[in-house]
């Protein structure tokens, strides 16, 4: 079942270059949005405003011009602001403006994560299975919706970023040899530690691969798990004390490197030393398994108790109003709802969990039993929070190649098999292709509803630009594009953690006075209003009152509102208001107050 050399680098190569087939599809529309700064998730923005706005005193770490006037920290992680700082620098030095240099530089980061994720993978796959099921695993990737969800070129985000190491440790951690590779396991720690670095959501996959790594050692298939703790924990000591939690966030905070990781990565670094001590004492595997339960069970408490956050749950943080105002907003929040999402976030997890599952019982092997249940549990969070589909896919993609390496007609040895079999490996194989066939067919039967318009800043920009800086109240997920594109401030963009510039956002756009501006308006030092022709239905009035989004977007605005016209021939659906200081006041109405 093992590959040789050549066949293996083969194998690897095919699963990159069917990726790159899949990524090439949409490079050209890609290319031209992205000169035009055309970019569908705030996310991008937000991490373009992050590196735009650097300096030498503080960095990347520094604090946004949302939540004004206030300040509020940016919880993009340091590994992937780096990373791309360092990738747009040849991009400058050939001659590109840096706003250019660093979107190219956030595309080419997003298409190097996707190979990288489908080189890893296929290697993992390769390392406990065969050659061909490696470059099947490379075609459940490419044909992945929800993986290029987050990996095409428009997406500046740390998501792909954030599973190419987790890829890298599966390949380090998973291999079929029995021995000792204390280097590999402290490197698959590491990259561990590395990926929930840079995305806390990375959490579960971590938790998985040690825990398939354990299995594996138990079950006497692995070599001693010694070194995977230091990786682990020395990694995450160093994210805590290089990127620990900015002064406005907790010591505990889910959101940032902190002192909530730190514990985690303890006690999950503890049980694989748990393991080898269980082996130590000669326990039966029936033992050493229910008191690996016993002491897991026992960690995931003092984790829970310890750190309040894990408590509150998902939108635990999120206050009721802005679960209806904003959080059911946000696509990726929510659940599959629509047959072709089912299709598409639980088909490959569903897949693997079988494929693996089957190929456990035969071989009566509990790592493999536990990568099913991790392939199966990834599947059933995609369905239910859309945003963990990337990882899903991943996960999926691992068991689905390593379960097939288990079935006749999938080693690197050719077998004479009877027709019907035949006809079974050949379905098998194109499986990944199959679904997403099905999943465009069942989204042309059930197309999903309209989505509500966008207004894009792109063609006010400029007018907007030549306004001095001042605080502007704009629709919160319009609000990272107008960070990006002028030097103004604004109350929020569309982030958890800074929830009162949510609540103060939304609640002025829903206020219906007419005699004076929300008190919010002083508060914030607001100077402008920008609100469009479009906007969210929950922001209407009821029983006859006219809310402040809608009378901007209607043109009938309060006195207190003084219209900006636009330069001639802007089309636009754009509104813009100066906002008319109190007579009493003496400052200026666009000044934020010290």
């Amino acid at each position: 079942m093992t590959s040789s050399a050549p066949g293996r680098t083969l194998a690897l190569l095919v699963a990159m270059l069917m990726m790159a087939v899949a990524l090439a599809r949409s490079a050209p529309s890609s290319f031209e949005r992205l000169s035009q700064a055309d970019l569908s998730n705030p996310d991008s923005y937000y991490n373009l405003v992050v590196l735009q706005d650097r300096t030498p005193e503080h960095g990347h770490r520094f604090v946004a011009r949302d939540n004004a006037p206030y300040g509020s920290w940016v919880h993009w992680t340091e590994p992937y602001t780096w990373t791309l700082w360092q990738l747009h620098r040849p991009l400058r030095a050939a001659g590109l403006a840096e706003e250019l240099a660093l979107r190219y530089a956030g595309a080419a980061l997003s298409l190097l994560g996707m190979l990288a994720l489908a080189l890893f993978t296929a290697l993992a796959v390769s390392s406990t299975g065969t050659r061909r099921t490696a470059m099947i695993s490379g075609l459940a990737l490419a044909a992945c919706i929800p993986l290029h969800a987050y990996g095409n070129m428009l997406q500046i985000t740390h998501h792909i970023f954030m599973l190419a190491p987790l890829a890298a440790a599966a390949a380090c951690l998973l291999r079929r040899s029995s021995l000792p590779r204390p280097g590999l396991d402290l490197l698959g720690g590491a990259l561990l530690a590395l990926g929930w670095w840079i995305s806390p959501e990375a959490m579960p996959f971590v938790v998985g691969l040690v825990y398939l790594r354990i299995a594996a050692r138990l079950q006497g298939t692995a070599p001693a798990l010694w070194w995977l703790a230091p990786g682990l924990f020395g990694l995450t000591l160093l994210a805590w004390w290089l990127d620990p939690p900015p002064p406005t966030f907790p010591a505990w905070t889910l959101d940032r490197m902190s002192l909530a990781w730190l514990l985690l990565a303890g006690l999950l670094a503890a049980m694989p030393l748990a393991a080898e001590a269980c082996l130590r004492r000669g326990l039966s595997l029936g033992r050493s398994f229910a008191l690996m339960i016993a002491v897991s069970l026992g960690a995931l408490l003092a984790w829970v108790l310890a750190v309040p956050e894990v408590r509150a749950g998902p939108a635990g943080l999120i206050p009721a109003e802005l679960r209806t105002l904003w959080w059911n907003q946000i696509i990726e929040l929510q659940t599959a709802h629509r047959p072709h999402q089912w299709m598409a976030y639980l088909g490959l997890p569903l897949a693997g969990a079988l494929a693996a599952g089957y190929r456990a019982w035969r071989e009566r092997s509990l790592w493999i039993a536990a990568l099913a249940c991790m392939s199966l549990a990834y599947g059933l969070l995609g369905v239910w929070h859309l945003r963990m589909g990337a990882a899903a896919g991943v996960a999926g993609a691992l068991a689905y190649g390593i379960g097939l390496a288990g079935l006749r007609g999938f080693g690197d040895v050719d077998e004479t098999l009877p027709r019907r079999s035949q006809l079974r490996v050949f379905l098998l194989t194109l499986f990944p292709a199959l679904q997403l066939t099905a999943t465009v067919g069942l989204a042309s039967l059930w197309p999903p509803p309209a989505q509500e318009k966008h207004c894009s800043l792109a063609s006010v920009a400029p007018t907007l630009q030549q306004i001095p800086q001042a605080t502007f109240l704009a629709p919160v997920f319009s609000g990272s594009e107008l960070l990006y594109r002028t030097h103004h401030r604004i109350i929020t963009g569309p982030y958890h953690h800074n929830v009162e510039g949510l609540l103060d956002n939304y609640r002025a756009w829903l206020y219906t006075g007419t005699d004076q501006p929300p008190e919010i308006f002083a508060r914030r030092s607001v100077g402008y209003v920008l609100g469009c022709t479009y906007y969210q239905n929950e922001l209407r009035g009821s029983e006859g009152h006219r809310t402040l989004m809608e009378r901007v977007a209607d043109g009938d605005t309060p006195p207190w509102l003084q219209a900006q016209p636009w330069p001639a021939g802007t089309e636009t659906e754009w509104r813009l208001y100066r906002v008319q200081p109190p007579a009493s006041s003496s400052s200026a109405a666009g000044e934020p107050r010290p």
